[in-house]
């Protein structure tokens, strides 16, 4: 790293609320940040000064594969300052790398790993063992993998070794654990490992794992601070260790997102974990279920599949209502049903399966959370989710067979008749003309929307609201972001943002009244169906009515009150000052001014009516 190229007093500018251009700093101290998983934290130096710095989800794929490193040089081409807990932090927007970041990693990854060369010497040195014993011990350390190493504790006067060890071994199933279980070890393959979480408080964090036995039966293993520091990083996925003194209880149902786990293991002082390596434990516990079975509803909550990658889309970076920046990537999957399903996986999970995932691959995934909006049906990652990637089960091979002689050689139409990436309901002319219509008295008797989110149409007239009251509010001018903004001293802060605005934009939102002969219910308009609707933006609508005098928004209403049409109509639950209430969302329409073309459509609904 060239010292020379560093700002030296930068920081010091920066600190007192002087914006520079271009800064040059090094990173220091890069690691996962405790207030959002998603984020990375790190010290920015300038040789004399550090700040504390964060970097969003945007980066994540550069730090994953090494070109943003520890000891590199950045310049910042753009960059704000926030404040969190009374701390100001360095927020980089784009970076520009002055050094290899990946030269940059090896060359730590060098430096650590003569540090732990040193740290092997040192132990060997403190327990003044004798010659014979200390070569046998280096032997053992020498190894890629060891066959048996006891990580919870420090090094005894004595090598044990696989064979011996098999002779003393007293193991228990993990079927047979329980809360009153005492003195019990277990042999186990480690399936899953989540990311550190971090507590909302800041002060401890945990991480999960999922570990199999030789009878394919499953626990959940949760690492609490002081064990995570000692284990964390010796525990690997697909490696098999032998474990005890750990706490068995019932998991806390607030936390554990899988049904019908009954107990759970949690590391305490006493917990010991040694790698070892005895017989052969399986690589997968899988209840797959078939696609078609989750577009028939036969299947919830989480479930099990294997599939073919048909289509997938790039990483994306997106924001929740907070703000806060998250990565996301969708995918595909089709299988012998011939039904075709959306997969999305978030956060480092996305990020871990980018780079590797491609067109007709076989993917196997463990424990996705099936959802449904807009009744289709997607299936979604969580931090349970264990992926495969080109596995070599039965199930595997028979799908890739299939694949390759049959399926890929089919028509999509065939293959699925559900709905592809980002495909979504058109509620078009003929879409909503020959739908199935609900009567307004029958989505009130039937509590449309309550249970699950759905899509309905109806034919009714439209009501706009009172004249005094507007349609349209201040939002932010963020892309991104709808958010009502707040005007404090002329200038619009935006809370989901979390910044200033010198300027806002106009969007629409209003709600109107549907009746038929039935009942009424009130409808929620947005933005892009209310230009459709009134044939103006709403910058454009307010122009005009200050012009006029609010006359001109009195004259587009009255020339769709009262008209008869079709209204395709999105029902859901929100819940409302502690209590839930359904709420419809207008997602498409139809007018009719041709009344005699609308009576024939009327009479056929009549018909078809009356054949069933």
């Amino acid at each position: 790293m060239d010292l020379t190229k560093l700002k030296k007093g930068s920081l010091n500018l920066i600190k007192k609320g002087i914006h520079l251009s271009q800064p040059i700093l090094a990173i220091k101290d890069l690691m996962k940040s405790t207030r959002n998983e998603n984020e990375w934290q790190s010290n920015l130096s300038d040789q004399v000064d550090t700040m504390p710095c964060l970097f969003d989800s945007s980066f994540g794929l550069k730090i994953m594969n090494g070109e943003l490193a520890n000891n590199q040089l950045i310049k910042l081409m753009d960059y704000s300052i926030q404040n969190f807990n009374n701390t100001s932090y360095i927020i980089p927007n784009k970076v520009e790398c002055l050094s290899d970041g990946k030269k940059t990693k090896h060359h730590n990854e060098q430096q650590q790993q003569q540090q732990q060369q040193e740290q092997q010497h040192n132990l060997i040195t403190k327990f003044q063992l004798n010659e014979k014993m200390r070569s046998k011990i280096q032997k053992e350390m020498n190894k890629e993998k060891p066959t048996f190493f006891d990580i919870g504790k420090q090094i005894e006067n004595h090598v044990v070794t696989k064979q011996n060890l098999t002779e003393k071994l007293d193991l228990t199933p993990i079927r047979e654990l329980c809360e009153w279980s005492r003195n019990w070890k277990v042999y186990v393959r480690v399936v899953h490992k989540t990311n550190i979480i971090r507590y909302k408080n800041g002060k401890g964090s945990l991480m999960k794992l999922l570990l199999m036995d030789k009878d394919r039966a499953e626990i959940k293993f949760v690492l609490f601070q002081n064990e995570l520091e000692k284990f964390g990083n010796l525990l690997e996925i697909g490696n098999t260790y032998i474990i005890s003194g750990a706490t068995i209880k019932e998991p806390n149902r607030r936390y554990s997102q899988k049904l019908g786990e009954r107990y759970e293991m949690c590391s305490n002082s006493s917990t010991i974990i040694q790698c070892y390596e005895g017989e052969l434990l399986p690589k997968y516990n899988l209840s797959l279920v078939k696609l078609q079975e989750i577009k028939n509803g036969k299947v919830q909550n989480f479930v099990d599949v294997v599939g073919v990658v048909t289509t997938f889309e790039p990483l994306a970076t997106i924001k929740n209502s907070q703000g806060l920046a998250f990565q996301k990537i969708n995918f595909t999957l089709v299988d012998q049903s011939k039904c075709t399903i959306l997969a999305t996986f978030w956060g480092n999970q996305a990020i871990a399966i980018a780079s590797k995932i491609k067109t007709d691959s076989i993917v196997a995934l463990k424990n996705v959370r099936v959802k449904e909006w807009r009744s289709v049906k997607t299936i979604n990652s969580t931090y349970e989710t264990v992926p495969y990637l080109d596995p070599d089960f039965k199930e595997a091979q028979d799908l890739r067979q299939w694949w390759e002689t049959i399926g890929k050689h089919q028509s999509t139409s065939i293959i699925s008749d559900t709905p592809t990436l980002n495909q979504k309901p058109k509620f078009d002319d003929q879409y909503l003309r020959s739908a199935k219509k609900l009567s307004l008295i029958e989505i009130r008797n039937r509590n449309i929307g309550s249970e699950k989110t759905e899509t309905f149409v109806v034919g009714a007239i439209m009501r706009f609201p009172n004249p005094s009251q507007k349609i349209w509010y201040q939002a932010c001018p963020s892309s991104n972001c709808n958010k009502k903004v707040i005007n404090i001293k002329n200038k619009y802060f935006c809370t989901k943002c979390n910044r200033n605005y010198q300027k806002f934009q106009y969007r629409y939102l209003f709600n109107v009244t549907l009746k038929d002969p039935s009942d009424q219910i009130s409808v929620t308009v947005f933005d892009k169906i209310a230009e459709r609707m009134l044939k103006k933006t709403a910058s454009e609508l307010v122009e005009l009515d200050q012009i006029q005098n609010s006359q001109y928004t009195d004259t587009v209403r009255s020339k769709l009150e009262d008209d008869w049409g079709y209204f395709a109509i999105r029902a859901t639950t929100v819940v409302y000052k502690t209590k839930k209430q359904n709420k419809f969302i207008l997602e498409g329409y139809l007018m009719e001014n041709n009344h005699i073309s609308f009576s024939h459509q009327l009479i056929n609904d009549i018909k078809k009516l009356m054949k069933n």
